[in-house]
This record gives structure tokens, C-alpha cells and sequence, in this order.
């Protein structure tokens, strides 16, 4: 008997204060960022879990996803965001979520 993938692709628009910033992609000028967000799930609440744990697990903080879509395949990942189709294309192995371009805001853009 064949199992069926029901894995499905999602996007989203994420919103995410600086927080910690583990991954040091901020300046001390800069609050956080915004940008498409990219995943695989079953669901779409799969999807936004997944992505808000990634996220928060980065050391972000007040994250918000919104405008979620499911894409049919990777290559409409690119009408969103061309960082984010190249980076759909190119998983990170154990990653439930992959970005597209950050567009950074000032810290007083954003509350901390």
C-alpha cells in the first residue's frame, strides 16, 4: 500500500521584532524586519506553527504571519519574492520554513 504525501506548500507575510537576534542579521539601529516566509505543512495551522516556532526559536520576537496562501508549486513561490522561490527550491535540511528577502525597520518603527 502507497502512503500519499500530503505535505502541501505555504506562504506568508511575517512581521518580527528583533528580539535576541541570534542569527545577528540586525543592526543596533534596526527593531526587525518584514518579508515572505515560506513552508511545508500539512495544514495551514501546521504552517503558521511551524514558521512562528522557527522564528521565535531564532530569537525573534512579536512574530505575526499574515496573508497566508498555499502555493500548487515552488515556482509560484517566485511571484511573491524571488529570494523565497530560490530558497524553496534549495530546502535547508530540517527546516520547516524557508525566508525570502527581509526588509528591515528601524527600532522606532517597532516597539521592543
Amino acid at each position: 500500500m502507497r502512503v500519499r504525501n500530503t505535505t502541501k506548500l505555504f506562504v506568508g507575510l511575517a512581521t518580527f521584532a528583533k528580539g535576541r537576534d541570534l542569527l545577528e542579521l540586525f543592526n543596533d539601529s534596526q527593531g526587525g524586519a518584514s518579508g515572505w516566509i515560506g513552508g511545508r505543512a500539512n495544514d495551514q495551522s501546521e504552517f503558521l506553527f511551524n514558521a512562528t516556532l522557527e522564528l521565535s526559536e531564532a530569537g525573534y520576537t512579536e512574530i505575526e504571519i499574515e496573508d497566508v496562501q498555499e502555493i500548487r508549486d515552488i515556482s509560484k513561490a517566485y511571484e511573491f519574492d524571488q529570494h523565497l522561490g530560490k530558497n524553496m527550491e534549495d530546502w535547508e535540511p530540517g527546516k520547516h520554513s524557508v525566508w525570502g528577502s527581509l526588509y528591515p525597520f528601524s527600532s522606532n518603527e517597532y516597539p521592543q
